[in-house]
Order: C-alpha cells, then structure tokens, then sequence
C-alpha cells in the first residue's frame, strides 16, 4: 500500500491565486509572495523529495539551494518573518533527509511507528557478554584477549544490523508495508542499546588497559 501523501494548502495566502510552480508551497508564482509553513508540510514535502528511505542526495542539495535562493530574507522586506520561517523549516528538512539516521528516524515518526528502549543485550551478544562479565571477575588478565574478542564480534554484529536494516528500507521503499518499518523500528533499537554498550565497554577497557590505550577494532 502507498504511502499517503498530505494535502497542502491550494491557494496564496495573500493573493488568494492557486499555488503553482516549481516554487510550490514555498512561493506564490502568481505575487512572488512567501508562503507561511503549514502543519501538514513534512519535510519530504518542503524538498519536493519522495517519502521513502533512499534519497537522491545530489537531487536534494541542488533543491535546497534552489529554494534557499529563493527564499531568502532580503528579497522579501515586506515579509520577513515569513521567509525566515520558511528558511528555517528548509534548513531542518534538508539536514534530516540527508542524514541517513535522522531520516530513518523521522520518517518512522511520520508513519506513527514507536522506537522503543530496549533494555537486555541482542540474544547474538549475549553468552559472549556474559563469560567477559565473569572473566572480569576471576581473571583481569584473561580479560583483556576476552574484551578484544568481544568487540570484534560486537563489530561484526554491528555490520550484520546496518546490512538488515538497509535491506529492509529497500523493501519498505518498494512495497510501503507497515511491517518493514514496524522490523526496522526493532533494528533501531538493538542499534540503539549498542550505543550504550559501547561506553560499557570503554569503560572495561580503561579498567582492563588503562587509561588511553585505543589499539582496538
């Protein structure tokens, strides 16, 4: 099932014409007026880009830069906060659309999907994490080959994530089924509780090696 698209506004909102053009929403072609952000203008919309994962980054920085020339403040004395508000709201939407995370993100909360906290270590990580946990314990020496162990298969384990996830946003861009995004809200998670095991893991290290010792992958 296709993603919907949201409905803007037709009409300038100082000249009351129909909003046509290349610069639609953004200007009214008919007063050359700026036209107020509304609610219902996503960042998919603001870019003229489509609503899915994979983006034509080239595509989006020669629009943004189109719009930000059109847009800016200086040409519109008469209507400055109006621009300004435009300008602003392009900004946001071309720093998230080209970021892979952020749009990730963002266009998971468009669709209504939660990405939850996940509070126990993927079931993969798991014994791993638990026999350096012990080993801390019994042995510090036997530690440091554990940890090293540890985080080439924390590495490995990271990679095998970022491939599913991509997997899934080629499907979802394909198909627009709530279920590819409800399997990459879960990926965001694990991806998320890795973060968190990364500074577990810094600070094992500083314990293990002292501090400054970085040789590791």
């Amino acid at each position: 099932m296709a993603a919907a698209l949201v409905s803007q506004p037709d009409r300038c909102a100082d000249c009351s014409q129909p909003l046509t053009g290349t610069l639609s929403p953004h200007l009214c072609a008919q007063c050359g007026q700026p036209q107020p952000v509304q609610p219902s203008e996503d960042f998919f919309l603001t870019l003229g880009a489509p609503r899915r994962f994979s983006q034509d980054l080239g595509q989006l920085e020669r629009r943004f830069y189109e719009l930000s020339r059109a847009l800016h403040p200086d040409r519109f004395p008469g209507k400055n906060a109006v621009s300004l508000e435009r300008m602003s709201h392009l900004n946001r939407a071309y720093s998230t659309l080209k970021n892979r995370a952020e749009l990730r993100s963002y266009l998971l909360e468009l669709e209504g999907v939660k990405v939850g906290s996940q509070n126990q270590i993927p079931m993969e990580l798991a014994e791993s994490w638990f026999e350096l946990q012990d080993t801390l314990m019994e042995d510090p020496e036997a530690a440091r080959t554990k940890l090293q162990e540890f985080e080439k298969e924390m590495f490995r384990f990271k990679q095998v994530e970022e491939t599913a996830l991509m997997t899934l946003e080629k499907s979802y861009d394909q198909s627009f089924a709530r279920e590819d995004l409800e399997k990459i809200a879960r990926h965001i998670q694990a991806q998320s509780y890795l973060k968190s095991l990364d500074r577990d893991i810094g600070r094992i290290r500083e314990k293990v090696f002292g501090h400054g010792h970085s040789d590791h992958k």
